[in-house]
């Protein structure tokens, strides 16, 4: 899986956190597909892309979900 497909994901994933937090408080499958996208996305920028890409994924994307938070 390419990069860019993963940072797609990762976008998705917290589009659908702030649409969870902002618009649709309550309703737990927008917030549980977005923490599935931005899960899988993890998980194949480890399998793609290696562990050292992994790990800066990894960060940015706990960075980005704090911030959203």
């Amino acid at each position: 899986m390419s990069l860019s497909i993963i940072l797609v994901l990762i976008i998705l994933g917290l589009i659908l956190l702030l649409i969870e937090i902002l618009i649709l408080p309550g309703t737990a499958i927008i917030g549980l597909a977005g923490i599935g996208f931005i899960i899988a996305s993890v998980y194949s920028a480890y399998h793609s892309l290696g562990t050292e890409m992994g790990h800066i994924i990894l960060s940015g994307t706990i960075v980005a979900s704090i911030l959203v938070i």
